[in-house]
């Protein structure tokens, strides 16, 4: 995945995620939003002087759930449908950037949009995703991507089971309600995306600029 401009000044931030290298979460979690290829070399030349590098314990339980923080194989916090990843400043004080899973939806075919023929998936099964993510209106700027290619599908051994959940079949769905296919300062965005993933995924990742982000369980 990759943002635009300065990515809230984090992507040189250097904060633990759960026992893990990445900048602090609430919830215990930690990650950052991704820098575009056009802009990611501005990233931490254009980071906002509040912004920390500084280095912070993480937390091991959720202080809005009471629950203990768990990661799979690869350092992602495990999330369960309708909860939210969170990131925040270093200080744990401002949130940036939220993004939560709210449900997921396996089909066999969908509709092409524009036309009405059936689509397959090329990489064994659709996935519908109904996502909600906000964006800081001090992000400016700052877009974090939410197409089908910011998410990795993952085995239940926490293994990805692909690069991202692109592709072409899955561009072409009819959906209802398209997810924004990125997020902006100052708006939450709200919608369902597509994915075309393999046989044997059990989950969903968001990993911001590759860094272990949150893992969502999905319905059988």
């Amino acid at each position: 995945m990759r943002t635009s401009n300065a990515v809230l000044g984090l992507v040189a931030a250097s904060v633990l995620l759960a026992g893990c290298t990445g900048p602090k979460q609430s919830g215990g979690e930690t990650t950052e939003p991704q820098a575009s290829k056009s802009a990611s070399s501005q990233a931490s030349e254009s980071a906002p002087p509040t912004r920390t590098t500084e280095s912070a314990p993480a937390l091991t339980t959720d202080p809005d759930t009471g629950q203990k923080v768990e990661t799979d194989e690869a350092g992602r916090v495990k999330k369960a449908l309708g909860q939210t990843g969170t990131l925040t400043t270093a200080d744990g004080k401002t949130s940036d950037f939220s993004i939560s899973v709210k449900k997921s939806s396996r089909q066999k075919s969908c509709t092409m949009r524009g036309f009405g023929d059936e689509l397959k998936p090329k990489n064994g099964q659709f996935i519908e995703l109904t996502v909600e993510a906000k964006l800081d209106p001090s992000a400016g700027n700052t877009t974090v991507p939410l197409d089908a290619s910011a998410f990795v599908p993952v085995d239940s051994d926490g293994r990805a089971t692909g690069t991202n959940a692109w592709s072409e079949e899955a561009e072409g769905c009819e959906i209802q309600s398209p997810l924004d296919v990125m997020a902006t300062a100052g708006h939450t965005s709200s919608g369902s995306v597509m994915l075309d993933v393999p046989q044997g995924t059990t989950a969903i990742a968001f990993d911001p600029d590759g860094t272990p982000g949150w893992v969502w369980t999905l319905k059988n």
